[in-house]
């Protein structure tokens, strides 16, 4: 079942890798550009998991991990899917 937190991560790793480049130079490694990919997942899986946990029970940790790692490897074949150039 898809829920809305999984609809919103998924939307955030679609559009990280645009907003990463739009806010950094061309001349930036892709290393920076890595780190800050795996900033904002992390950010999103943690309040993603925060707003999936109901009121009154323990935050569930394992939650955030998947939203983070939904969000990253959304934002990796995003950049590597629609943002590089083709090589043909």
């Amino acid at each position: 079942m898809v829920t809305t937190q999984m609809i919103v991560t998924m939307l955030v790793g679609l559009v990280a890798p645009i907003f990463i480049s739009l806010i950094t130079k061309a001349s930036t490694s892709g290393q920076v550009k890595g780190v800050l990919l795996a900033l904002i997942s992390a950010v999103v899986g943690i309040g993603q998991g925060f707003l999936d946990t109901p009121p009154g029970e323990v935050w569930q940790w394992q939650l955030a991990v998947f939203y983070a790692i939904t969000a990253f490897i959304t934002g990796v074949a995003t950049f590597f899917g629609l943002l590089q150039p083709v090589n043909s």
